[in-house]
């Protein structure tokens, strides 16, 4: 009995001691759970794509037209880029060979545009020989 009484004033001299470690220990708890359900915050960028204006049908048969005489060009290969075309997944592949490689790429995007194919309306991967590469 003697054991339960000083137990009984333990809590009853230190219940405001009590209270304020149980507050803490409920926001430390809180803090602890909302940190691990929040995702970290991560930044990633990416260019944009350069937005081109809707194609009229007869536009879109030109371009259709001329795209095809095009491929029918093509493998096409100078010193400065070469041009593939990609059936089965409808896209060129322009691979600048020396540098200065933005000049070369300006070059291939002009002869595309002489060929009557505008490069903002088809899809074209990029690449170069190594060396040839843009300078980072």
């Amino acid at each position: 009995m003697k054991y339960l009484t000083a137990m009984g004033q333990f809590f009853t001299r230190s219940k405001k001691r009590i209270a304020v470690l149980l507050i803490v220990i409920l926001l430390a708890a809180g803090y602890v759970f909302t940190s691990n359900n929040q995702a970290p915050a991560t930044q990633t960028t990416s260019p944009l794509p350069t937005p081109t204006k809707a194609l009229t049908i007869q536009e879109q048969n030109a371009l259709q037209q001329n795209k095809q005489r095009l491929i029918s060009q093509l493998p096409f290969s100078s010193e400065q880029f070469t041009v593939q075309y990609f059936p089965d997944q409808d896209y060129f592949l322009i691979s600048i060979q020396r540098q200065p490689y933005e000049n070369n790429k300006a070059l291939a995007e002009s002869w595309m545009r002489q060929n009557g194919v505008d490069p903002g309306y088809v899809t074209i991967q990029w690449s170069a020989v190594r060396g040839a590469g843009p300078r980072q």
